[in-house]
């Protein structure tokens, strides 16, 4: 699987900082009846001044999709695909999204 393509960022006026702030967090994510969950998505949050900076990599399912590959499957990409264990009730398919 590739990197995320889709990258959400926003900024918001804040309290004023003269000394500039930088924080970094890793994907957190649970394991909830045999399936991963994403809890928090890999985050960069910058403030200097009176500006904060959000910047948010990837969606949950994308996470999710990625968890599933990784630690569920060892790394084999069409098994994980295949095993995929969420689906639309409707329609019965695989909400598995080829990112």
């Amino acid at each position: 699987m590739n990197k995320p393509k889709k990258i959400k960022y926003f900024t918001k006026l804040s309290i004023f900082t003269l000394i500039p702030y930088y924080k970094k967090t890793k994907l957190m994510w649970k394991d909830k009846f045999n399936t991963p969950r994403c809890e928090n998505p890999p985050t960069i949050h910058i403030r200097w001044l009176y500006w904060e900076l959000f910047i948010i990599s990837g969606t949950d399912q994308y996470w999710e999709q990625w968890l599933w590959w990784k630690e569920y499957c060892n790394g084999d990409f069409d098994e994980a695909k295949n095993t995929w264990p969420w689906y639309y009730p409707k329609t019965k398919e695989s909400t598995w999204i080829n990112y």
